[in-house]
């Protein structure tokens, strides 16, 4: 993913292919081995006209996160433990 987000917008494999991540490079931080600490979740899958069309596309994010996240393994080398 590192490598991913270093690919530049100028470069041949963006300009032939739209293959780039250098607009995301500021949305996912990475820790000090390389690993993804955080990442900002971009999501939209139809051009928004209205304010329903922007209600309605909330609505979907919203489901198809949930429905995404019951697969995820959370790192718990990162979890920063509390005292109960």
């Amino acid at each position: 993913m590192k490598m991913f987000v270093n690919i530049k917008i100028e470069s041949d494999c963006c300009q032939s292919f739209g293959v780039c991540g250098e607009q995301f490079s500021l949305d996912i931080i990475f820790d000090d081995f390389g690993a993804v600490t955080s990442s900002r979740f971009r999501f939209q899958h139809t051009t928004q006209k209205s304010q329903q069309d922007y209600i309605d596309g909330l609505v979907e994010t919203r489901r198809v996160t949930d429905e995404y996240a019951k697969k995820l393994i959370p790192n718990t080398s990162t979890l920063v433990k509390t005292e109960a």
